[in-house]
This record gives C-alpha cells, structure tokens and sequence, in this order.
C-alpha cells in the first residue's frame, strides 16, 4: 500500500508551512490563503486550516532509507528535538525490524522516521529533505480496532500486517501502514493518548 496522499487539520497553518516548508526544506507544491501541500518524497502532504478545536494531535511516520537512522538524526536535531525513550531517542521494534526516532511539528503531532530494515533501501547518499521517501503511517483511532479493521479491509482490501486487534493493529505493509489504536491507547513516543 502507498501513501500518495495525506490531508491533515492545522489551527496554526503559517507556523506548520514554516516546519515543513522552511525548516524541513521540503517542496511547496500549492498554497493557498487556507491551506499548503508540500511533497514528501512520493507522498503530497496537505495541511488546511480550521477554525474548531483539535480533536486530537496527529501521529505519521515517514520511511527513510533503511541505513540511514544516524543520520536523519544528525539532520533533524538542530531543526527539533527528538523524543526520548528512557535515556535514549531512539526506539527499536524488533517484530518489525525496524529503527525509529520521534519529534513534534508546530502542532504537537507525534511524527516519526522510519527505518525499515526489511525494505531494499539502503543508500550511501548524504542524509537531506530528499531522503524522505514517502509518508508511511497515518494513526487512526477508534473505539473498536477490530470492526475499524474490517471497515478498511471491506473498502479498501487492506489486510492486518502486526497488532492484536483489541487495542491496536497495523493495517496495510511496510509501504503504507493505518495504524489504528483504541482511544486513549498513547502513541508510541509520548504519552498523548489517541483520540478521534
């Protein structure tokens, strides 16, 4: 599964343009008075601007290049700091062969560079905004993980890929993944909860 595209809320469009755009260097592709989309690697990522409260802060992850953990954080930690986990800023899950590290944008949503160690990416390439590769992760929650599953499975033909399905599942593969949690469960990284 892809990620092609992803539109998110903002209450604070200017200052999510400024992380994406400015400090993140990624590509504007539109703008508007009330919204801006930027590429992110094979991903558009849209943000618009709303008037209503939040409901909740957002968690996406974005795949990088499988070899490059050290430094995409050598690159992101003079634009934002990185979360911590214990005594460390980094987290490894190892059902899924994987390396993470987690930061804030502008709104306080919970973002995440993937390094997927089963996908064929490695690269010797200097780490930039360019070894982006796509948007991997969207977190959905739910009161029912189970029937929310079968709701993606029956539209979209989305199987399982990791998770129990009573308080969380991830939903598609390693290219593109729902993460769904049961509300109030916290995301990985801090100790939001996720709410609709």
């Amino acid at each position: 599964m892809h990620i092609t595209e992803l539109q998110l809320a903002t209450a604070a469009l200017a200052d999510q343009k400024a992380f994406y755009h400015d400090l993140f260097e990624l590509p504007l592709v539109t703008e508007s008075p009330t919204s801006f989309t930027v590429q992110v690697g094979t991903s558009r990522l849209t943000f618009v601007e709303t008037t209503e409260p939040l409901p909740s802060i957002y968690h996406v992850a974005f795949n990088i290049p499988e070899n490059q953990l050290a430094a995409a954080k050598q690159w992101v930690v003079p634009r934002t700091p990185l979360l911590q986990n214990g005594d460390s800023d980094e987290w490894f899950f190892a059902d899924w062969n994987a390396h993470t590290i987690y930061y804030l944008d502008a709104d306080g949503n919970i973002l995440e560079f993937i390094a997927r160690h089963n996908l064929p990416t490695a690269t010797a390439q200097p780490f930039t905004w360019q070894s982006i590769l796509a948007v991997s992760e969207i977190g959905l929650s739910t009161p029912d993980v189970r029937d929310f599953c079968q709701q993606l499975h029956a539209a979209l033909g989305v199987e399982r890929w990791r998770g129990n399905e009573t308080n969380f599942a991830a939903v598609g593969d390693e290219e593109g993944l729902f993460i769904v949690a049961l509300n109030g469960r916290p995301w990985n990284g801090n100790e939001a909860p996720a709410q609709p």
